[in-house]
């Protein structure tokens, strides 16, 4: 089944899908955050078009594991999905960045094509 994947920030929400085997995850769409009840329904509108209840939503730790303002707000978010039905796990982001450009420094992409 696949898994909605969302990255929730104060103006948008990016939103990818993995592939029904769950081995990779596409970027689908950018939501421009109206509010929890206009972005919870659109997100359910994406697990109904892509047939699954499962979402994972990032969560942003501090280093030594404590949540902040911005993780409170995912929680608050991802509560109001469960509401809906929605099976809410969590992927810390801790030090995802750093990885990333890692791997695209690897792979030698030119800065203006890594973002």
């Amino acid at each position: 089944m696949r898994v909605i994947c969302l990255d929730i920030g104060e103006r948008r929400i990016g939103v990818a899908v993995t592939d029904p085997l769950d081995i990779t995850a596409q970027g689908v769409e950018t939501i421009w955050t109206k509010g929890f009840e206009h972005d919870a329904a659109r997100v359910v509108e994406l697990c109904r078009q892509y047939e699954t209840n499962r979402v994972l939503c990032g969560l942003p730790l501090s280093m030594d594991g404590t949540e902040g303002y911005q993780a409170e707000r995912i929680r608050a978010f991802a509560a109001r999905l469960e509401q809906e039905g929605l099976i809410i796990r969590y992927q810390d982001e801790r030090l995802t960045t750093k990885l990333a450009t890692s791997v695209l420094l690897q792979a030698d992409v030119r800065r203006s094509k890594r973002k």
